[in-house]
């Protein structure tokens, strides 16, 4: 009886779905079914490249609901490793046909001192939209001199959901550089990664039920990961652009024609994403929420 009742009530929210202005969770790209927070926290709690590998592609970790080839079936995502002198990148990429591959996203670590790292992950332009960079929320002072300016302006933008405020929670560099995975990137000589492991087919769902899953999260993903505006490793073009990039023209002529907007014709299918969300998580369902639409 009180699933019944949760149920309908979801339902009843739902219906009142309402439409807002344009806001950071909603891009009208393909990356909208690869969130770059979620990302950097699955990144964040990896102990090693391989492992994060692993878990991207890990259909119950629901972080990646990419079908960039339009397949019917989740992108199996790879992980290049790229080493700098003092930097590292991962280049996640996905072949979309024989001939065919497509960068989604590259995870940049730098030293900035032997115990001091900044990480950054930024979305392929043709995915998210230019300059889409999502790093953790750096202290005041410990990242760059205008910090001040831009962490005033991005809270201004982030920190209210809903009319809900996020509590800022700051990372230092110095804790970056404790990541296992980042102690994992530095402590060894890079290799490239074997195929992902344990990533069975799976079934993309519509954009409205990853969405409402993850909404359930925005509080944790925007009070300690935020928007940048910059790369902040000076080489980052040059040291991506000698991996080579790879960019397919299939993806490209798929986004010109719309043919990826299908993921947003199910708007119905929210209430799913926080069934799923209240399954997968049932300490926390009692204050799981229906989003309302953001495009």
């Amino acid at each position: 009886m009180k699933k019944i009742l949760t149920i309908g009530c979801l339902a009843f929210s739902i219906l009142g779905y309402s439409q807002q202005s344009s806001t950071p969770e909603y891009l009208g790209l393909p990356g909208d079914n690869l969130n770059l927070y979620a990302l950097l926290k699955l990144f964040r709690n990896a102990p090693s490249p391989v492992a994060f590998q692993d878990a991207l592609n890990r259909p119950s970790s629901l972080v990646n609901n990419l079908d960039l080839n339009n397949d019917g079936v989740v992108d199996i995502i790879r992980v290049i490793p790229l080493s700098g002198s003092m930097s590292r990148m991962l280049v996640l990429r996905t072949a979309i046909n024989a001939n065919e591959s497509q960068d989604i996203a590259v995870i940049t670590v730098s030293l900035i001192a032997k115990d001091r790292a900044q990480v950054q992950v930024a979305g392929d332009p043709l995915l998210y939209g230019k300059e889409y960079i999502i790093e953790p929320n750096y202290e005041t002072g410990d990242d760059h001199a205008d910090s001040v300016k831009l962490q005033k302006q991005y809270k201004a933008n982030t920190t209210l959901r809903n009319g809900e405020a996020m509590n800022e929670q700051y990372t230092s560099t110095y804790g970056v550089a404790q990541w296992p995975v980042v102690k994992a990137l530095f402590g060894q000589e890079l290799t490239d990664l074997p195929a992902a492991t344990g990533a069975p087919l799976a079934k993309p769902y519509y954009w409205h039920q990853y969405y409402a899953y993850h909404f359930n999260w925005y509080h944790e993903y925007y009070s300690q990961y935020r928007r940048w505006s910059f790369h902040r490793l000076a080489t980052w073009k040059e040291q991506y652009v000698a991996a080579p990039p790879a960019s397919s023209t299939f993806v490209a002529n798929r986004i010109r024609s719309g043919g990826y907007m299908e993921t947003y014709s199910k708007p119905e299918k929210a209430i799913d994403g926080i069934i799923l969300f209240n399954q997968k998580h049932p300490e926390l369902a009692a204050g799981a929420k229906v989003p309302a639409d953001p495009r």
